[in-house]
Formats: structure tokens, sequence, C-alpha cells
């Protein structure tokens, strides 16, 4: 279906000309027809399908510029979201003058956001802890607010925000029309759905065709990085997204990479809003490699990512969703990288590929390790080799090197046998070797008497 076939205001068309968009995408053409209805609505639809143009025109279409009030809500889980939404809101009211659309969110003084909102905002764009700040100081009222918008429900109530939701929606008119979008729909949404919608229309986009690739490897921990620099180095992706846990990490891997000389981007919780805006409008523009925590990513729209890389495993099979559709866009397949580190993460990765319909390979490097070399040799995640442990040793099984013997080798330095072990175990192929103890000249012992620790 075309724009023009919506019947939409001649400004809000225009705009859609002078951006080159004349063709709607499948979630467009499914909700903007109902939501100009006054229907309330919950969308599934995965991330890069066009869910922002399919809730921002219709709620535009019922904007009163006469009127100051804010008439739009959206509410956003991150900061960087917000920031693109109100980009996108902004470049369709090109045409539609008073149409101001503003963006309030933590980590930014309030001064400006406070300056902005009594100018009058007809459209406020959010996440739920600054909009209920901005009530609570009287700033922001939204008794007149006419559309209210959920914009990843899901990450939204997965970070912790149903209380802040349920205050602000004690505050928003109660005759509104409520758009829900959501890439995934856990049972969590579906119950905020069922207490704030009235009689939803349920729209629904089935996941594209476009393939990702999932390929694995596995790595010791202590190997990832070098791991991660050298798959740079051999694929040389011309864009990557590189996502990691927590923000401590994402910090530990940038300074690893810059000590190696890869150039890249950092974006987390922490980062200051300017430089996150400006490494993502470098990828933007000429590509490279982003390293990001999953809360900062949200609201990255980048439509040529080569590959998606987990550094660190994706704690559910919503967030893992929500990483890999960052690639595959543009009418292009894309790639999704993972690194393991233990036979339990393998499990859960496989786990985590069946929830999302999807399979995958296992990738080999040089900087590949078998985890089980890296695993204690007894206890929870010891290799089982169907063998008793051998006294005074290690129990003998696959990529185990040999038990200690009696004798010479007991008496060793505890430095010796670290160094033995080390080396017996490095690739299953041992570098050196002791043959018989030797007197460390550091090592003092009573004449007859070890003092070894066993």
């Amino acid at each position: 279906m075309r724009f023009e076939e919506l019947n939409l205001p001649a400004e809000f068309t225009f705009a859609l000309n002078e951006l080159g968009l004349t063709t709607c995408t499948e979630i467009q053409e499914k909700m903007i027809p109902l939501a100009m209805q006054g229907v309330d609505i919950v969308a599934r639809s995965e991330t890069g399908s066009g869910k922002t143009f399919a809730f921002a025109l219709p709620a535009l279409c019922g904007v009163n510029t006469e009127d100051r009030a804010t008439q739009v809500l959206v509410l956003c889980p991150t900061r960087e979201l917000c920031v693109q939404t109100v980009k996108e809101f902004r470049k369709l009211c090109v045409k539609k003058e008073g149409c101001r659309a503003v963006a309030v969110y933590g980590g930014e003084g309030m001064e400006r956001q406070i300056f902005d909102l009594k100018k009058g905002a007809r459209i406020v764009v959010g996440t739920p802890g600054r909009i209920l700040d901005h009530i609570d100081r009287r700033v922001l009222k939204l008794g007149g607010v006419k559309t209210l918008i959920f914009d990843e429900a899901d990450e939204m109530l997965s970070m912790g925000f149903q209380k802040e939701i349920d205050k602000v929606l004690k505050k928003v008119n109660p005759e509104r029309q409520t758009l829900m979008l959501s890439a995934t729909m856990p049972e969590s949404v579906k119950k905020l759905a069922q207490t704030y919608l009235k009689s939803p229309v349920t729209v629904e986009v089935a996941p594209k065709t476009l393939p990702i690739y999932h390929t694995y490897f596995t790595v010791g921990r202590k190997e990832k990085q070098r791991a991660l620099t050298e798959y740079l180095a051999k694929y040389r992706p011309h864009t990557a997204l590189i996502f990691c846990n927590t923000k401590k990490m994402a910090d530990t891997l940038s300074n690893y990479l810059t000590g190696e000389g890869v150039t890249h981007g950092l974006i987390h919780g922490e980062i200051p809003q300017p430089r996150r805006i400006r490494a993502m409008e470098e990828m933007k523009k000429d590509g490279g490699y982003l390293v990001a925590t999953d809360v900062a990513a949200r609201g990255i729209d980048i439509q040529n990512v080569d590959v998606v890389i987990n550094f660190d495993m994706p704690q559910s099979a919503e967030i893992f969703a929500h990483r890999v559709g960052r690639t595959a866009r543009a009418g292009k397949s894309g790639n999704a990288v993972t690194f393991i580190n233990t036979p339990p993460q393998k499990g859960e990765y496989m786990r985590l590929l069946t929830e999302i319909g999807a399979t995958a390979k296992e990738g080999k490097l040089s900087a590949s390790l078998s985890y089980e070399e890296e695993l204690p040799t007894r206890g929870k995640f010891a290799p089982q080799s169907g063998k008793k442990p051998v006294k005074g040793g290690f129990p003998k099984g696959k990529g185990q090197g040999k038990p200690f013997r009696k004798g010479g080798n007991e008496n060793r330095s505890r430095q010796e046998k670290k160094a033995s072990v080390l080396m017996e175990f490095s690739h299953g192929k041992p570098k050196a070797s002791f043959s018989k103890s030797k007197e460390q000249p550091s090592q003092k012992r009573a004449s007859g008497k070890n003092y070894s620790k066993k």
C-alpha cells in the first residue's frame, strides 16, 4: 500500500515524499488505518519494521496546534529511544507549524527540559521515571492527552518500570486512545494491555524472512577478548554491534580494544548523552564498531549492521531477539555471533535459539579453547571421564594431563607443579616438562622433611 492511499493530511504526505518514502511497511499498512479510527491497538512487530511511523502518523493527525496542552504522550524505556523517536516526529512535522515534540529522560539536567515543556509541547516522548519527575514538579500536565503510546513495552517492563507506569497513567486523560507496541509479547505485556487498554485490536506482523546466520565460538573466559579481535581482523565487518551485559564489562572491553588499536565507539548508561549521540551518528555515517549494553542500545537505528556480536551471553530470549534484530535490515541478510565459555552456557544458548526459532553452527578461531580445559578438574563442571581420581593428582580424562607421580614429582615445589600443569594443559601439548624436582634457591627445607603443601 502507498501512503497516498491512507488519506493522510497533505503536510504529512509532503514530509514522507521529502524523505523518499512512498510505500508502507507491513506494520504501517495494518496499523495506521485502524489507529486513525480511534481504536486501542496492541501491535507486535520486530525491531526495524517501521513501528515509529506506524504510531506517529495517526497520533499527529489528531493534534490540534491551537491547543497548547500535551496531546500525545510516548513512553520509552531508554533515553536513546526517546531521542530517536522525537527525531522521527520532527521529520513528519516539518510542514506542520506549532507541532512541537520534546524528549524528556534521565541523565540530563531538568532545567532545559522544563524550559522546553513550558514553551508548549504538544508531543512529549520520555522515560517513565523522568515523566513522573515532571508531573511531580507540576511542569507536565497530562489531562489533555488524546493518544498514549507504549513503545518497546516489553523492554520497559523488563527494566522494572511497572510502578512508574502505573503512577503516570493515573494522571493521563482516561478518555484517551492507547497504542502498545512491542517486539515480543510476554505475559507481562499481555497483563499490561488488559489493565490499560479498552477492547484492543491485535496487530501482528510475522518475522521477516531475511535470514540471520548464527555462529557461536567456544572460547576460554580469558580468551574472549583475543577471540573478538581475531574475529574482527579475520572477517572485517564494516559495521558491528558488540553487546555486553554490564557497564563494567563494556568499559573493560573498550579499554582492551583501545589498547589493541581497534577504533570503536562506546555507549552505556554512564556515558554522557552528547558522546553517546556522537558515537551513534558516526557509526551511521561511516560504519565501524560500537560496544554497547542492552539498555543503551535501545533506540539505535542503523540500517546496515553486518554483524551483531554477543560478547556476553544474552540473559533472556527477549534480549536475544532485540540484539539480533538489529542486523538483517535494509533488504540484506545478517549475522549474529556469540561467544560461549562453559557447557551450561552452551545449553542456555541452544535454548535461546529454540525460543526465537533459529539454528546455529560452530565457528573456529585460533583463540578457541575447549571450555573443558578451563573448568575445574573436580566439582560441578568437571569433565566426567568415568574414572576415579588418582590420589594426589587430577582425574585422568579427556583433555587432562597425567596425574602426579609419587616420588620426585610429589616433592616438587608448588611453583613447579603449577607451571607443569599449565604447560601440559596448553592446547593439549606440553611445551616443557619437569622430570625430577630441582631445589629452588629460595626454597628452604630441613633435611629429610617436605615443606611443600599437599
